[in-house]
């Protein structure tokens, strides 16, 4: 049975533009009614691809299975994302979070070390080797704040920006590749509903 008709069109960007027939309607309530019957019998259904597909477990307090795990799927939509920029930034000689590092700071201009670490979600001690590794390469500078002698401040070198425009061209044609096999309204939407994710405050954060 295919899955919810109206779901699919939130994601195909379709909202508010009419696109809600009864037959979306009709095929939503069957959609419902099946949902329904599985987990009536202990079946947890999944949406993937379109498609209902059954992912069962133990009960529903037990552990949820490795398809319906939230950061199992994460790590394979990262995966499946990263397949396509890793080999372009592999033939770049940088790795995944020297880029991130480089991108921040091209952003950003000049930070200190430990906004620069929040911004590119990387570990303090893995960002202190990297420095290293870029600095050595002429990426990026580091320098000390006037007002603050114990503060490191790190920006982007020229090099940099010039490693930053020699990769674009690949990177663009990777997005576009992206767009044209899942569709620019659902990019946007995932990536719009995992800001949102990414914004749930930290267990013991009240």
């Amino acid at each position: 049975m295919r899955g919810g008709q109206t779901i699919g069109k939130m994601l195909d960007g379709q909202v508010g533009q009419g696109a809600f027939s009864a037959a979306d309607m009709a095929q939503d309530a069957l959609h419902g009614a099946e949902v329904n019957r599985r987990l009536a019998k202990g079946i947890r259904p999944c949406l993937g691809r379109g498609m209902m597909t059954e992912v069962t477990g133990p009960n529903p307090t037990g552990p949820r299975s490795t398809q319906a795990s939230l950061p199992m799927a994460l790590l394979r939509a990262r995966e499946a994302v990263m397949a396509r920029f890793r080999p372009i930034l592999d033939a770049h000689d940088i790795n995944e979070q020297q880029w991130r590092v480089i991108r921040v700071l091209a952003e950003h201009d000049s930070l200190d070390a430990t906004e620069l670490a929040a911004r590119a979600n990387i570990l303090a001690p893995s960002l202190t080797r990297m420095i290293r590794a870029l600095a050595a390469r002429s990426l990026i500078r580091r320098g000390k704040d006037k007002g603050d002698g114990r503060r490191v401040i790190l920006s982007i070198t020229d090099d940099g920006r010039r490693l930053i425009a020699a990769v674009t061209p690949h990177s663009v044609e990777a997005y576009a590749r992206i767009d044209a096999e899942f569709g620019p309204e659902r990019v946007a939407a995932l990536i719009a509903l995992l800001d949102a994710l990414s914004l749930l405050p930290a267990p013991g954060d009240g």
